[in-house]
């Protein structure tokens, strides 16, 4: 499921809810940088959730990065909890 937030008519924000792994997980979350800070990000989370409910969907994660404080911020305040800690790798290929 994809989903675009507007206001009045003008694309604000994105985000898509996927299956995998056998996890419901809210991901490609996104506010676009002039329209952030003004409460669009919450609401975009907020009404992906109620999609989840009205689903019969019962659990759904998110994925963030450890330094991204104010993601962590919105997500805690939504009532999001911490559930695993991923390590990212890479390899430079020369």
């Amino acid at each position: 499921m994809f989903f675009i937030c507007n206001n009045n008519g003008q694309v604000v924000g994105y985000g898509q809810i996927i299956f995998n792994r056998g996890f419901y997980t809210i991901v490609n979350l996104g506010i676009l940088e002039e329209y952030r800070k003004h409460g669009y990000g919450e609401l975009l989370v907020r009404y992906l959730i109620d999609l989840c409910y009205r689903n019969s969907i019962k659990t759904v994660y998110i994925r963030v990065e450890k330094n991204n404080l104010k993601a962590l911020s919105l997500y805690t305040k939504i009532g999001f909890r911490e559930y695993q800690s991923f390590i990212s790798w890479y390899k430079k290929i020369n």
